[in-house]
């Protein structure tokens, strides 16, 4: 099956994944999640049904980005695996499956681009790649308005708030080397600055992007993230954008514009070692002209080409 929805396409006109041994080959394979588990705020979202939408709107796009004079599909080739196995109300076999997917992914040599999902979609993909890069440091970046480090929700450990604590604990991160982009606004609460404090982790709110420019704060936090690590992982939440850019998300204003995200995408991967990422919290319901969804289909591009741009150079991840 190519994916969980049969009459969905892959994404960017992507090669259609079918089997494990067909992703060999391949530079970079996407992963849809559809899953959103435990509810923190608001409601349902119906951020499970955003794999499905991105794939729909990215049949417009090409590969090509005038302004980088760079065609990402003459240097990336890119694969869709479909979507996990997603077992409702039961979080921990949904995960089990996610890790087994991505694991499959990088066993073949490839990348895995993750569609989530609410936001506790990297906490497998972060476990499976330091079970397959065992022994090796890995750093994270984050773009968020939000720290996401909950120790757990209504006792939920695996909520879409407590992310970032569950990647500082697996085996093989860094805390220390985790760099979160973004941060801002009252819907935080105290738990987040001080466990990011306790753990080591970089926080640059949106007003240091203001003070700073957008490519000199992702230049420092590729420099921390890559600093005694082997490789990186970039997990990305659809509120890091300004809800202008982003009416399909988590209404938070005074956040960055779609082009600071295109900007520092394309940046980290130019920087390359990037082990893996992830885009969560677009929510189809809420998204009546599918912009949220173009945008994160557009940052998506816009990472790829900057690793197409760093594999020209040299910047490649060393097995």
């Amino acid at each position: 099956m190519a994916c969980l929805y049969g009459d969905t396409p892959p994404l960017f006109g992507s090669r259609v994944v079918r089997t494990e041994e067909e992703l060999k080959g391949l530079d970079a394979v996407v992963l849809g999640v559809p899953w959103e588990g435990t509810i923190t705020w608001g409601g349902w979202s119906g951020c499970e049904l955003g794999p499905k939408l991105m794939r729909e709107v990215s049949q417009r796009l090409t590969g090509l980005l005038p302004e980088y004079g760079l065609d990402v599909w003459r240097h990336i080739e890119l694969g869709d695996f479909g979507d996990c196995a997603v077992t409702s109300q039961d979080v921990r076999a949904t995960f089990a499956d996610v890790e087994r997917r991505v694991g499959a992914i990088l066993a073949a040599g490839a990348i895995p681009i993750i569609l989530g999902g609410d936001h506790s979609v990297p906490i497998p993909v972060v476990q499976a790649l330091a079970r397959h890069h065992s022994g090796k440091r890995i750093g994270v970046i984050q773009y968020d308005a939000h720290y996401d480090n909950k120790e757990s929700h209504d006792g939920e450990r695996l909520a879409r708030n407590t992310p970032m604590r569950r990647i500082a604990e697996t085996p093989g991160v860094r805390p220390d080397r985790i760099v979160q982009i973004g941060i801002r606004g009252p819907r935080n609460f105290p738990w987040g600055p001080a466990f990011a404090r306790e753990s080591g982790a970089t926080v640059f709110t949106t007003l240091d992007i203001r003070k700073r420019g957008i490519e000199a704060v992702t230049q420092e936090a590729i420099n921390i993230a890559h600093d005694g690590t082997d490789l990186v992982y970039v997990t990305v939440d659809s509120d890091i954008m300004d809800m202008a850019f982003n009416p399909g998300g988590p209404p938070d204003p005074g956040g960055v514009s779609s082009l600071e995200m295109l900007i520092s995408l394309f940046q980290v991967g130019q920087a390359g070692q990037v082990g893996g990422l992830d885009v969560v919290e677009i929510y189809p319901p809420r998204d009546h002209a599918n912009f949220s969804a173009h945008v994160m289909d557009w940052a998506l591009l816009y990472f790829l080409g900057g690793l197409a741009k760093g594999r020209i150079e040299g910047n490649t991840l060393k097995e």
